[in-house]
Formats: structure tokens, C-alpha cells, sequence
């Protein structure tokens, strides 16, 4: 899954959810939102600082905090989260 579904799934997952929400992410999809990039970020809105702020946090330590907290929830990681999208765990 490329970084940009994986952020879209997750916005779509957690849009109508209350700020400062919590929510567990699967270790594979931490992994495809590590691929998201600056651009791509501020392709959903995101300013250059914080698309900057998030990409650099995930990328280097795989921390998605920072993404969380520009969407108003508290991420975190756990091993056996379900994934965003189900038909990828058998791909």
C-alpha cells in the first residue's frame, strides 16, 4: 500500500472520531504512513511545516505521534492492531 492510501484510509477511519481520540495502528501500516512524504502531505492539506514536522518524525524513528497530533488523535503503535484496510493482511 503506497503512504497515500494508508493516510487516506486512516482519515477515513477516524474522521468523524472526537478530538484527542486514541487509536492503535498495526507495525505494517506504521510502515506504509513512514512512506509518506513532505509533498505528499501537503497534497492533503497539511502545511510545509508541519507536512516537514511529520515526515521527518516518521521517517527517521517510525514515530506517527506527530501525525496523530495534526489530526487531533493520539496514535500509537501495537502489534496486533487490525489493519486499515483487512484485504491487505493476506496480500
Amino acid at each position: 500500500m503506497t503512504g497515500l492510501e494508508a493516510f487516506d484510509l486512516l482519515y477515513a477511519t477516524t474522521r468523524e472520531f472526537p478530538f484527542g481520540s486514541a487509536l492503535e495502528i498495526n507495525p505494517v501500516d506504521v510502515c506504509d504512513l513512514c512512506k509518506l512524504t513532505p509533498r505528499m502531505l501537503m497534497s492533503r492539506g497539511f502545511s510545509e511545516e508541519s507536512a516537514e514536522e511529520v515526515s521527518s518524525a516518521m521517517f527517521i524513528s517510525g514515530d506517527i505521534s506527530v501525525l496523530g497530533r495534526c489530526l487531533g488523535l493520539r496514535l500509537s503503535t501495537r502489534r496486533w492492531a487490525p489493519r486499515l484496510m483487512p484485504a491487505y493482511v493476506n496480500a
